[in-house]
């Protein structure tokens, strides 16, 4: 007997409780004498939303004194114990909202309403859906849950049963969903076709909105190609769509995309305010995986400009909407940018455990575009534990996928690391090679932030092949780009660089005024640190032992307070140094 049935056969369960409310959908504090309100009735609608999905009402098993010790005690159903659930994660997020104990956590009407009409609707026996634009949501449904292949598979039946129908219009909704199932596989030629056969069938139709889709389709699968002018293009086209339809979920996907393209085109002053007004905006409409996604933008350039306590932060929040939308992919991508982090900070033991859980997830989902980063930040982590065969395996491996996806500013990028871990076992001219080869490539790609950094990885090399006028010059042709880019945090790197050449060459002058300069630019602890035990180091080799020990002291100072062990340690070994060196000189002169 169902649960509706139940109830239908028992007209007197609802009369004989309390006649306010009904003892099985009761919220907590009614039982302590509070009166019903919009909150307890928020509560009963969560346990009416078990009743649609389960077919059973609250506690069916349970006696009226059990049913109030078990609501009053917490004792709630489990995820894990509810089939039903198992592929809609968020609606049982939502549901489970509505049960909490503090009636202020749970949610509004109007924003349950909004929460449930983000989430495909399906009727729930799937398998028996004949219809395409029924088995269609129900493949929206598995994708959005992370279930690829499930969702491959219902998109693929509704597709040839519209085309046995001649239905041109389900057709274009069919090939959408098609071209976003391959975009997530990184199959971007496959994707490519679907979405210009999606906009082709959507124009005919006049169908604006479709168009508008089809546009965001293919300016997201020609970003990942690195064919950024028509992805811009295609984005913008969306934009005016979308605006003249007042969609406004649809006009903050082409912010989230500009702001994806803005980043991989270097440009990160701009991705972080497109990301910002994609983030309200999505937060406007409740849109909670537009909210993630644009969360963990902004992480990724609070990330890359060094800001790694805002970046944490972000990632958890990205991390947390995501588990709660029962998102796996999104949770792993949150997952890596944590893992960046730690490895920026050196901590190497939790950088690891993040990138191996995220590979995990990503190889169950067959993402390739997300496994090559996970193998990426495993490759670092190998790499400083100098486990150089593994880090070398890593790379190569990453560098593989992002070529067999079409992904140069992957190949570049994966290019380059390999450049660090030949420098990092003395392989300079390889390594010259790879960072010469990796430059190529991210001009050829329009991305000049990350070919600064190859030509700062040369110079480095170049530098120590004794290659100075070499490296000068491609110190200051990054300098120029970090400038034009305004990343301060590039230019302050590439001026203390500039700077070790000049010490180097005993052109104090020149060295002290660069790396004053650096500290103009210095928006990191780290990086003053740095700059500030350099001058410490300049003065030193000037034998003005006082200014220096009053920089190194500084520098040390701000090691501290970032707990950086390994910065501190180098400070006290310069210091030691020094007193060494002051007293050898007062014992000759006495």
């Amino acid at each position: 007997m169902s649960g509706r049935q139940a109830r239908g056969n028992c007209p007197g369960k609802r009369k004989n409780t309390n006649p306010l409310w009904s003892l099985r959908w009761a919220a907590p504090e009614l039982f302590k004498g509070e009166l019903p309100s919009l909150t307890t009735d928020i509560w009963a609608l969560g346990w009416i939303c078990w009743e649609i999905i389960t077919g059973t009402f609250p506690f069916e098993d349970l006696s009226a004194p059990d049913v109030i010790r078990a609501i009053v005690s917490g004792e709630l159903p489990l995820f894990q114990d509810n089939s039903k659930f198992s592929r809609s994660v968020g609606l049982w997020n939502l549901i489970s909202s509505c049960w909490s104990f503090d009636p202020k956590k749970r949610p509004s009407a109007r924003d349950f309403k909004t929460a449930l009409s983000w989430m495909p609707r399906i009727i729930p026996n799937g398998e028996e859906a004949q219809s395409p634009e029924l088995l269609r949501v129900l493949g929206d449904m598995y994708v959005s849950g992370c279930h690829i292949s499930e969702g491959l598979e219902c998109i693929e039946r509704a597709l040839q049963i519209a085309y046995k129908n001649h239905d041109n219009a389900e057709i274009g909704f069919e090939l959408l969903s098609l071209g976003h199932v391959h975009y997530i596989r990184c199959e971007y030629g496959k994707a490519e076709k679907a979405f210009h056969e999606a906009k082709e069938l959507h124009a005919g139709k006049e169908n604006h909105l479709g168009v508008a889709q089809s546009l965001c389709g293919l300016a997201q699968v020609h970003c990942m190609l690195g064919k950024y002018d028509s992805a811009e293009s295609s984005f913008i086209a969306a934009s005016k769509i979308y605006i003249g339809t007042q969609h406004h979920t649809g006009f903050s996907d082409t912010l989230y995309g500009l702001a994806e393209l803005s980043k991989r085109r270097g440009q990160l002053s701009k991705a972080e305010s497109l990301y910002t007004q994609a983030r309200d905006t999505y937060m406007g409409v409740m849109n909670q995986l537009g909210v993630a996604a644009a969360t963990c933008g902004m992480a990724n350039i609070d990330r890359m400009m060094d800001k790694h306590g805002l970046a944490e932060s972000a990632y958890r929040s990205a991390a947390d909407l995501y588990n709660q939308l029962g998102n796996t992919l999104g949770v792993a991508r949150a997952k890596c940018g944590l893992g960046d982090i730690y490895c920026q900070k050196g901590t190497h033991n939790q950088a690891e455990e993040l990138y191996a859980e995220a590979r995990e997830s990503f190889l169950g989902a067959r993402h390739p575009l997300g496994l090559a980063h996970a193998l990426w930040g495993l490759g670092q982590i190998h790499l400083s534990q100098g486990r150089y065969s593994e880090s070398y395996g890593c790379f190569d491996h990453a560098e593989q996928i992002h070529a067999q996806i079409g992904d140069q500013l992957g190949v570049a990028q994966n290019n380059c690391a390999k450049g660090d871990w030949y420098r990092s076992n003395d392989e300079y001219f390889n390594a010259e090679t790879t960072y010469s080869k990796g430059i190529e490539l991210y001009e050829l790609v329009g991305h000049h932030l990350g070919a600064a950094d190859a030509m700062c990885g040369l110079g480095h090399v170049c530098q120590v092949l004794g290659k100075d006028v070499e490296a000068e010059a491609l110190f200051n042709q990054a300098r120029g780009i970090y400038d034009q880019e305004k990343y301060d945090i590039g230019a302050a790197r590439a001026a203390l660089s500039l700077a070790s050449i000049y010490i180097e060459r005993l052109e104090y002058e020149d060295a002290s005024s660069t790396i004053r300069m650096a500290l103009e630019l210095a928006m990191i602890p780290s990086l003053k640190a740095s700059a500030l035990m350099m001058l410490g180091i300049s003065y030193e080799l000037q034998e003005q032992s006082d200014k220096s020990v009053l920089y190194i002291k500084e520098a040390m100072d701000i090691y501290s307070e970032i707990n950086d062990e390994s910065g501190v340690l180098a400070c006290r070994e310069l210091l030691a140094g020094i007193r060494d060196t002051c007293g050898t000189s007062t014992g000759s002169g006495e």
